[in-house]
């Protein structure tokens, strides 16, 4: 079985937003949608102010925001799913990892959100230009991280939500006039020549049932159109204007010593057959200054506490030659645990802004 970090990785794509009728609310259920939709709005605005981060920065600090952006996207996803099942009175038939609201543990967690709190404000005011500088801009960016993940536990505290939830069954059959499902198709009948098969504008009908809707814009498939040995599953971001834009390979899962030596194999392999398709990219393989994990049996430990970062890119920035409509390529070593881990790569193709402006109007139309 996957280990929880695994299954993050994967909501972190697929959380799933119910949508049903609107119920009359108590008061006590309209006061926690309150003060939930007041924590949507605090992480949204850190989520763009870290997007706007991600663009500013580049190299380690900018590796760090995106870590950080993905963990606040899948807190959003956390409250955003709470709301709709209050609202809609949905029942969530299997919760992992499921717990009650627990306001003394909220409390200790908030605690120790302020002392982080306190710490970055202090790095910050320390932070000078040259290589001190650059190095507190990383710690700065850890310490943030932290504070994402310390909040996503003061969230499941005080509100007892369950961090990884499945569809509620009673959403799921909510709709009267749902359409018939989709008809099989053969993904190799589609297939280009892009990454996996994959061509930017593909539209969602031509994958017909195998795609699997996860969160608004984002689908799953279990093969490619021209699979790798390499992944076992596929992640695609679609708009019904722009089509396909961005493409995911998610890793099968991999044994490894605390060294990482497969990890790194595996890492290894996958760069250099990238390397000979686009060129050369930009490697990073760092570990945080000033973490504990420094010796080489630490590799997998220090890996799964974010405080070392084996990835590469590959775009116009570091010259490599793209093709088949792609702007950007990153391949990423993610640690599940000590001992297991998998490889990552994402694809963006040319329209890949236009569909993020697109689903972020979308989700905005209604503030």
């Amino acid at each position: 079985m996957r280990s929880l970090r695994r299954e993050a990785v994967i909501v972190l794509m697929g959380t799933i937003l119910a949508v049903g009728c609107q119920r009359h609310l108590t008061d006590e259920e309209k006061s926690k949608v309150a003060a939930l939709t007041r924590e949507q709005g605090e992480i949204a605005r850190n989520i763009t102010a870290t997007e706007e981060e991600t663009k500013k920065f580049g190299g380690l600090v900018q590796a760090l925001a995106q870590v950080r952006l993905d963990i606040l996207k899948t807190n959003e996803a956390l409250v955003t799913q709470q709301i709709h099942a209050i609202e809609t009175g949905a029942k969530v038939v299997i919760q992992v990892s499921a717990q009650q609201p627990d306001p003394t543990k909220a409390e200790q967690i908030h605690e120790e959100m302020l002392k982080v709190q306190e710490e970055i404000a202090r790095t910050r005011r320390e932070s000078s230009g040259g290589l001190i500088g650059a190095l507190n801009l990383a710690n700065v960016a850890t310490q943030e991280n932290t504070l994402a993940m310390l909040e996503q536990g003061y969230l499941a505290a005080k509100y007892g939500l369950a961090p990884f939830q499945t569809l509620p069954t009673a959403v799921a059959s909510a709709s009267p006039t749902s359409s018939p499902p989709p008809p099989e198709v053969s993904l190799a009948s589609i297939a280009g020549d892009g990454p996996f098969g994959f061509t930017m504008g593909m539209k969602a009908d031509q994958f017909g049932a195998q795609l699997n809707a996860l969160q608004d814009g984002y689908y799953s498939l279990t093969t490619a159109p021209r699979p790798h040995p390499s992944f076992e599953r596929y992640i695609l971001q679609l708009t019904d204007n722009q089509g396909l834009c961005w493409v995911k390979g998610i890793g099968h899962e991999l044994p490894s010593n605390s060294f990482g030596l497969s990890i790194r194999s595996a890492f290894e392999e996958l760069e250099s057959g990238l390397d000979e398709r686009y060129g050369r990219g930009k490697k990073t393989d760092q570990l945080i200054p000033g973490s504990i994990w420094s010796d080489g049996k630490d590799w997998m430990m220090a890996l799964r506490k974010k405080e070392r970062y084996l990835f590469k890119i590959w775009d116009q920035k570091s010259g490599s030659s793209l093709s088949n409509s792609l702007t950007n390529i990153s391949l990423m070593a993610v640690a599940d645990s000590g001992d297991e881990g998998h490889i990552e790569v994402e694809y963006s193709f040319a329209n890949a802004q236009e569909c993020d402006r697109a689903l972020k109007e979308r989700k905005n139309k209604n503030l």
